[in-house]
């Protein structure tokens, strides 16, 4: 079975939710456009760090990640942001490792939408 990619776009919620507040400017809300990978076996988001510096995430604490192989790793885990996709959109928590954005099977569902 190939991979399933689609385009989703990430927004730090905290500036979101700062121009609720009208303590910030919608022109300044940080965003990143990501060709993501779903992975149906995954159970959080993974952003690679170049993503997290660029959405301005704070890494919150740390997580264990388990990979297919049975290692584990202790990574970093982001502050939220809001993953859209097609007409779906999510608040999110991610794990913070590699160089591509791969996100939980929850958008198969919005591809058949």
């Amino acid at each position: 079975m190939g991979e399933v990619r689609v385009k989703a776009k990430l927004t730090n919620a905290i500036d979101e939710a700062l121009v609720r507040r009208g303590m910030l400017q919608p022109e300044q809300v940080r965003s990143y456009e990501a060709d993501a990978l779903v992975d149906t076996g995954a159970v959080r988001c993974v952003l690679p760090p170049h993503v997290v510096e660029r959405l301005g995430l704070a890494i919150i604490g740390q997580r264990v990640a388990e990979y297919a192989d049975g290692r584990l790793d202790a990574v970093g885990l982001t502050e939220a942001f809001t993953l859209r996709v097609l007409d779906r959109e999510e608040l999110e928590n991610a794990l913070v490792r590699g160089d591509e954005v791969i996100s939980t099977s929850w958008l198969i569902a919005s591809i058949g939408a």
